[in-house]
């Protein structure tokens, strides 16, 4: 179903929705013309922090920002798996069309790889999954944050994860906490403990993505951290068809930090 169209930072985009496979509503905001191309966000993120990169993605490309179910334009529902993540996905590519590339960041990233074991994506491009490559994720932190979520105060939930799964300095964490951005995360909170969980069930490195034959662009940013990185590294050498590029002198978030750029990495690779 497609809605009315408003402007965010003076660009104007569509906003639409899907109905996934048990009956929830999943938003999503498009714009641009070209090939269809769905972006899935990452954790503590929704299609609003896409805002930046889409001006640049829509020049070449229809785009479909999705609300992963939980936040946004989009609903939730009491049960959550992987699984929730690959028919909400699919919902949206029945919109966006059989041929239309993926693109998932961090989180979704995971979510968009889930999805290519299954549908014959024609292109991918995923950028720094929080996949166990080598070693647990979550282990060396899991008790910590169950013990903050079980005193359900989400700021404490955020401020555990980010500083025991995400590595963030101290610094780092003093500036998110005076930035616009914090209170969001606070919300979306819940949904990133139940993200959690789903990577600490995965199982060790990422055999379960080698019958994937869609050409794949892997990509991690030259300032990333380890953790980031190795996700790729080890995609890049079981993924049959799969291109790696690194992002000069970025993070994980390039697509606030450098979307010109990104956008530019991304097109380049799903137009050739």
């Amino acid at each position: 179903m497609v809605g009315v169209y408003e402007n965010i930072n003076d660009f104007r985009v569509n906003n639409g929705c899907v109905t996934s496979a048990d009956g929830t509503t999943i938003g999503y905001i498009q714009a641009g013309n070209g090939p269809s191309l769905v972006i899935v966000h990452g954790s503590l993120q929704c299609s609003a922090d896409w805002t930046r990169a889409l001006p640049h993605l829509a020049k070449h490309f229809t785009c479909y920002v999705m609300d992963r179910r939980g936040r946004g334009n989009s609903g939730d529902s009491e049960e959550y798996s992987l699984n929730k993540e690959y028919e909400d996905l699919k919902a949206v590519l029945e919109i966006a069309g059989s041929d239309a590339f993926v693109f998932g960041h961090s989180y979704g990233g995971i979510c968009a790889l889930e999805t290519a074991r299954t549908l014959p994506i024609s292109k991918l491009a995923i950028y720094e999954p929080p996949l166990p490559a080598y070693k647990s994720v979550t282990a060396h932190a899991l008790e910590a944050y169950k013990k903050a979520v079980a005193t359900a105060q989400n700021e404490q939930v955020l401020i555990t994860g980010l500083t025991h799964f995400l590595r963030m300095s101290e610094d780092s964490l003093s500036i998110f906490r005076n930035s616009k951005g914090w209170q969001k995360s606070i919300d979306l909170t819940p949904t990133w403990t139940r993200e959690i969980h789903v990577i600490d069930e995965l199982e060790m490195g990422v055999k379960r993505f080698s019958s994937i034959k869609s050409p794949t662009l892997l990509l991690s940013s030259s300032n990333s951290l380890k953790h980031h990185v190795e996700p790729v590294e080890a995609l890049h050498g079981t993924l049959p068809n799969a291109t790696r590029v690194t992002i000069p002198d970025q993070g994980h978030n390039a697509h606030l930090t450098a979307p010109a750029l990104l956008s530019e990495i991304i097109s380049d690779f799903l137009l050739t």
